[in-house]
């Protein structure tokens, strides 16, 4: 996460929830929201949400234990997080959707929060551009498949146009030499 200098310790100090696989950056400032984005789209659309929810639910517990302690910027943090997590699980196939209610929470609120928002705006910028790359390879590949399906059935049908070609030359050619039989026959 994009921590700050009064939480840093503290958000240091939490659990990697995004994925197993995140870890803090070199510099130990921030997570990689970038891995994070990238995991979910790896995984099936059930599953990301699924994990989305569950992160959900971990941020919530957290925000509550905050609530004791005087920790106003990690609480600002840990609040805008959850705000952007649950923009993302609502509107997961729509990344438009997401930038537009971030932008309006952007727009409410001329806090700090909001210029971490606006870097969840770039994530999401990011989350689109692979999802339409991820979209486009699957879509690539399914025409891919059509064309193949395609081209063997052509292939088929080419098969048995020639066999019903010879079929039809085998005919022609029984006929003819039952004509010649006929013939030879009457001469």
């Amino acid at each position: 996460m994009f921590a700050n200098l009064n939480g840093q310790e503290q958000l240091q100090q939490r659990k990697v929830r995004f994925a197993d696989h995140n870890e803090l950056s070199e510099d130990k400032s921030e997570y990689d929201w970038y891995g994070w984005i990238d995991h979910l789209i790896s995984l099936e659309f059930h599953k990301a949400i699924e994990e989305l929810e569950k992160e959900i639910s971990e941020l919530e517990k957290e925000l509550e234990e905050l609530e004791d302690k005087n920790k106003k910027r990690l609480k600002s943090d840990t609040e805008t997080d959850l705000k952007f997590i649950k923009y993302l699980t609502k509107h997961f196939n729509n990344p438009e959707e997401i930038i537009k209610e971030l932008k309006s929470y952007v727009d409410e609120d001329k806090s700090r929060a909001s210029n971490r928002m606006k870097s969840h705006i770039v994530l999401v910028r990011y989350f689109a551009e692979k999802v339409q790359i991820k979209m486009t390879e699957e879509t690539n590949e399914f025409i891919k498949g059509i064309k193949i399906k395609y081209e063997k059935k052509q292939e088929l049908k080419d098969c048995v146009k020639k066999t019903l070609n010879l079929f039809m030359l085998l005919q022609i050619k029984i006929q003819l030499n039952n004509m010649t039989k006929r013939l030879t026959i009457i001469s």
